[in-house]
């Protein structure tokens, strides 16, 4: 995630109606109010921040509201708010600003953020107008009403000061503070229970000055150049990596499944079995290595002290943190109960890393039945969503993290073949080349069974003698329990495929073939073994569980170069049958459930 951050105020926004007609500009009316001389040292002394990471901080709020930018400023009265809370803040921060800037700048952003551009809009808003929503500076929502004279919630004070015109807005006076609506990001700071969270988040924080985004001043005594606008680029590797990156948006709508204190151990420790790593891997695959390919290199060290295993778990836990209710079906988005009762009753939920979440308390179809994610958890508003805040991480990778994967027997699949004779041949099941027909006028009973989308691959065998063999990679597998099929698909389903003798009788076949598990090494996956013999059942499309359950002890995902374990299929000559090809529609790894 990269943000052009600068400190510059260039917003500009179309007028709403009411069009100022006062002498003075909202600073000039906030500055020579006695019942607003707290509210004017704080906007003297804070510096204009859209983010953190503005820097340039040449504009005080002060000069901001004393330009001709139309805006409204909602001013809380003396007496009425913390004004010395804020104060204290600035005081850090000028305390800090030149041993720890970041920690100054985090101050500064704060009385701004959440204070003044709380406070105030880039509008005009007419005080004549009845209830409406007000997107303040800080992006936030914010209800202002002025029949009934309330903002936000807050009072406006009475008397003549109440709505004062000024020549670039309006100014409005408050019998308080308005409050300040959290967002999710926000959540994470302020909520002590998020601590751990919100330091894994921060952490990867990172703020660079940006010398061409920037403006150019004039040098200074030591031979600097001074910057009358500095531009910072901020990025969180974390955040960019994971899916998560909109968790501070304003404008959109999140469900936010987040680890407390008390369950983030227990999470890291869920997640982190997934991403086991070996010690080195072979990756690159090419045909021209050997005579039937290989893997051109060797990379060693790929987890030292396991911190690929902590990034990726990282990045996992924080993929599957943020559901967007976009997605929810036939839900009203602006109905917090409807939105509400969808996460905690749906049958699965899609986070915005595209992890599935599946309600395993749903066991059959039409059970309706709480989410154990969600069990006993209230969740929080937030300005930007919904925060359940979990004490038990209950998110099972076998409903979640693990998916069904099915792969076909296509070309790209396939990285070895031996003893094929035209290459992998699509085949397409219709009414015109099925041979229910036929096997109906042989007084034989049809195929059953069904193949998926009517598509699959048919290998054509090498006459003679021979072993047949297909290695089909397995992509981007984690480290877990998994129950692995293969789908076969009989030739006497197809016209072109079954075998009929001189007298035109069907030739009966009765191929088998085997499988095993073979690391990048290509020797057998460690803890795993060879399948039996499977018989390849003419009468009907065969689905052959080869295992049950069966772990892949090393993590294939998360790494940045290329390399995948293989499932190797033989059917060896005697094995074939009489068979003069083999038909496959589907690997499919799915988890292991309970």
């Amino acid at each position: 995630m990269l943000l052009s951050l600068s400190s510059c105020t260039d917003d500009h926004f179309e007028v709403q109606p009411g069009a100022p007609s006062g002498a003075n500009t909202i600073w000039k009316n906030i500055s020579s109010n006695p019942e607003l001389t707290s509210l004017a040292e704080i906007l003297q002394r804070t510096p204009v921040m859209r983010t953190e990471s503005d820097r340039g901080r040449k504009q005080s709020y002060a000069d901001f509201l004393n330009t001709s930018q139309e805006m409204t400023m909602w001013a809380p009265k003396n007496g009425t708010y913390n004004a010395q809370a804020y104060l204290d803040s600035l005081d850090k921060a000028d305390a800090l600003k030149d041993t720890d800037l970041q920690a100054s700048m985090k101050l500064y952003y704060m009385v701004s953020n959440q204070f003044v551009r709380n406070h105030l809009a880039l509008f005009n808003y007419a005080s004549s107008q009845s209830s409406q929503q007000v997107r303040l500076l800080n992006g936030k929502l914010a209800s202002y009403s002025a029949s009934d004279s309330l903002f936000n919630g807050v009072r406006l004070a009475g008397g003549n000061i109440t709505d004062v015109v000024s020549s670039n807005g309006m100014l409005h006076v408050l019998d308080g503070v308005s409050p300040f609506a959290y967002n999710i990001y926000d959540y994470l700071s302020v909520n002590p229970s998020l601590s751990r969270m919100n330091a894994l988040v921060t952490s990867y924080d990172k703020f660079t000055f940006s010398e061409n985004a920037s403006t150019e001043g004039s040098m200074n005594d030591k031979g600097q150049m001074e910057y009358i606008d500095s531009v910072y680029i901020y990025s969180n590797e974390l955040l960019s990596t994971s899916s998560a990156f909109h968790i501070a948006t304003e404008d959109s709508l999140f469900v936010a499944i987040v680890p407390s204190d008390e369950a983030y151990a227990g999470a890291l420790d869920t997640i982190s079995p997934l991403y086991r790593y070996a010690d080195s891997y072979e990756y690159e695959w090419s045909e021209s290595k050997g005579a039937d390919g290989g893997f051109l290199y060797t990379k060693t060290n790929v987890n030292p002290n396991d911190s690929l295993t902590h990034l990726n778990t990282y990045r996992s836990l924080l993929g599957t943190m943020l559901i967007s209710p976009s997605l929810f079906p036939g839900v009203d988005k602006s109905d917090s109960a409807s939105v509400i009762n969808h996460v905690l009753y749906a049958d699965s939920l899609v986070t915005t890393s595209g992890v599935i979440l599946y309600n395993k308390a749903n066991r059959v179809p039409g059970d309706r039945n709480i989410n154990p994610v969600f069990e006993g958890v209230t969740p929080v508003k937030a300005s930007n969503g919904y925060v359940f805040v979990v004490d038990e991480y209950k998110v099972d990778p076998a409903y979640s993290f693990i998916r069904r994967n099915a792969l076909d027997f296509h070309s790209y699949n396939i990285v070895r073949m031996k003893g094929v004779a035209n290459g992998a041949q699509t085949m397409y099941l219709t009414s015109e080349t099925r041979t229910d027909t036929l096997l109906e006028s042989w007084g034989k009973e049809p195929v059953t069974g069904d193949v998926e989308d009517d598509t699959y691959t048919y290998y054509e065998f090498v006459k003679g003698s021979g072993n047949f063999e297909l290695h089909i990679r397995l992509n981007n597998v984690l480290s877990g329990k998994y129950r692995i099929s293969v789908i076969t698909v009989p030739n006497r389903i197809n016209l072109s495929t079954i075998q009929v003798d001189g007298d035109g009788n069907e030739v009966l076949e009765s191929p088998n073939f085997t499988a095993e598990l073979l690391g990048d090494d290509l020797k057998l996956m460690k803890g795993t073994k060879k399948t039996s013999s499977q018989d390849i059942d003419q009468t009907r499309v065969n689905k052959h569980v080869l295992w049950e359950s069966v772990e892949i002890p090393e993590s294939y995902s998360g790494l940045d170069f290329s390399t995948f374990p293989m499932l190797h299929i033989t059917i060896s000559n005697r094995g074939k049958g009489k068979a003069q090809g083999v038909g496959f529609s589907k690997v499919i790894l799915e988890p292991v459930r309970e």
